[in-house]
């Protein structure tokens, strides 16, 4: 596994104490059994809410086709933030239980104990192989995030996962004003200066766009100026509700891009299974 530090390299000395606090990455493939290279690939993008949510009722679903008007899925990905270890659903026993392939990067504690005991961070968990599994530092805003990436073939095709859960807020609001989107403006343009991606790319996962600010500019960045394209969500299905309904925010992305007669899109599951954040659901294919 390859580990990167996007930003200036000095700031790996303001994130050495956090990594100190966390267990090793995993890295396990899935059962020899599951399909080599599906012709099309389902991806999910869910925010697990530091473990609260009912990730094997989650996958039990996807399986079932209860997602999918009865149309079982056997070939998918599910990139997954604030995925937990060691407290309440472990992301890495649930994977096991499951039969399905995951590797999972931690960003920080989550809780008292020895450190590794307890933390929390990204997973991917995939029927189909992952390759080339990579984890990038993104620039310290607040809090230590850690971007995570991995390819699967889909067809003759390397498509490559990243999944990010960006800062929700900086340090300070003032006198920068970092919080209401420069800092994960920063944060996406030094992840995509860092790593090549020159071939078919999924990004998604918690982009953290809370702020109706002009400065609230990562997605658009990531469309006009990597190419990436998305299905916009209808206005009245945010993706996260919260303050007794008064706080609607779309938050997670599944974004694209991706070689002439290639398909991407992306829904949002309407069932929040515990987490407080809504899944969705991308397909990508030719």
């Amino acid at each position: 596994m390859r580990w990167r530090i996007a930003g200036d390299s000095a700031e790996a000395r303001g994130l050495d104490a956090w990594c100190r606090e966390v267990g090793p990455a995993v890295v396990v493939q899935p059962p020899a059994t599951g399909t080599l290279a599906p012709d099309s690939l389902a991806i999910f993008s869910w925010n697990l809410h530091v473990g609260a949510a009912d990730l094997a009722g989650f996958v039990r679903d996807i399986r079932s086709g209860a997602l999918t008007d009865g149309r079982p899925v056997r070939d998918f990905v599910i990139l997954a933030q604030e995925a937990s270890r060691g407290r309440g659903r472990d992301v890495v026993a649930a994977a096991r239980a499951a039969g399905l392939g995951l590797y999972y990067a931690p960003s920080m504690r989550s809780g008292p104990g020895k450190p590794g005991a307890d933390d929390r961070g990204n997973a991917i968990l995939s029927t189909v192989r992952l390759l080339e599994p990579e984890a990038v530092e993104l620039p310290l805003e607040r809090q230590r995030r850690v971007a995570i990436l991995a390819s699967v073939q889909v067809g003759a095709a390397t498509v490559r996962l990243v999944n990010v859960h960006l800062e929700n807020r900086s340090g300070a609001i003032l006198p920068d004003n970092r919080s209401t989107g420069a800092g994960r403006r920063y944060q996406m343009g030094e992840l995509l200066r860092s790593v090549r991606l020159d071939g078919p790319t999924v990004l998604a996962g918690d982009l953290n766009t809370w702020s109706t600010s002009a400065e609230e500019a990562v997605v658009d960045d990531l469309v006009r100026l990597h190419g990436f394209t998305y299905t916009p969500l209808p206005p009245d299905e945010p993706t996260l509700v919260s303050l007794f309904g008064a706080y609607r925010r779309q938050l997670d992305y599944v974004l694209f891009r991706l070689p002439e007669g290639w398909r991407g899109s992306s829904r949002r599951i309407p069932n929040r299974y515990g987490s407080d954040h809504y899944p969705l659901m991308g397909w990508v294919g030719r």
